[in-house]
């Protein structure tokens, strides 16, 4: 891919777009779409053309299921959520996507105008003065980037309420970013083989805290009403 360099940027790749485009309509030819069918899927899945109409059932994947003698060859369509806009036009890509696959790398680029190549000369000076908490390549932007996520989750399911969605990344193996994709209902993260035992303890610290909270929050609640009851009653 081309690219020019942007002053405190680092390298912006200009024909990302069409390269997602190509990749996506390939892989929607094997699927077996036809070559119209397939471009406009490509176009989605780039975030060019979130416009396009539903397509009907398909017929998938014939030649694997002849070459491996399969009956039924199961499997979703989705696409990757990489830039902005994609979150933006999430319910009209929800018409052809089955899942959504948040790109966190690629989306904290686009969403901070950051490039992971050069972020090392400035971040930890960001860190320090306080103008960052954390690096938002390692552990996910939640008020910037997290907007962006939550929002495209939000209109995507209210198009595909089973839409399933989960985040591919670094940030799938931090443990506050996978709290994180727990409370906005993601269905799954991913991460690096060696993070895979880092994700799975945090996965179950966020349903632990979620379920302690409740109780908390009632017994709050109760007291609460008590409180107000006495303050109210007879003096």
């Amino acid at each position: 891919m081309g690219g020019k360099p942007v002053p405190n940027v680092g390298w912006v790749f200009v024909n990302r777009a069409p390269v997602l485009t190509l990749w996506a309509a390939v892989v929607a030819r094997r699927l077996g779409f036809d070559r119209d069918e397939a471009l406009t899927m490509g176009r989605v899945v780039a975030g060019l053309n979130a416009y396009a109409a539903p397509l009907g059932p398909l017929e998938a994947g014939a030649e694997t299921k002849k070459k491996y003698g399969l009956r039924k060859l199961d499997y979703l369509f989705g696409t990757m959520i990489e830039i902005p806009r994609a979150c933006l036009v999430a319910d009209k890509m929800a018409g052809l996507a089955e899942f959504f696959s948040f790109g966190t790398n690629d989306l904290t680029q686009m969403g901070l105008g950051f490039s992971r190549d050069d972020i090392g000369a400035f971040v930890p000076d960001y860190i320090k003065r306080g103008i960052l908490s954390a690096d938002p390549f390692a552990t996910l932007d939640q008020e910037g980037v997290g907007q962006l996520i939550e929002m495209g989750i939000e209109r995507g399911r209210s198009v595909r309420p089973k839409l399933k969605v989960g985040i591919c990344g670094e940030h799938g193996g931090d443990p506050e970013s996978v709290k994180f994709c727990h409370r906005v209902g993601m269905d799954y993260v991913s991460c690096s083989p060696y993070r895979v035992p880092i994700a799975r303890l945090a996965s179950a610290q966020a349903v632990v805290e979620e379920k302690t909270a409740k109780p908390a929050a009632t017994t709050h609640s109760s007291r609460s009403q008590s409180s107000a009851s006495c303050a109210s009653g007879p003096r």
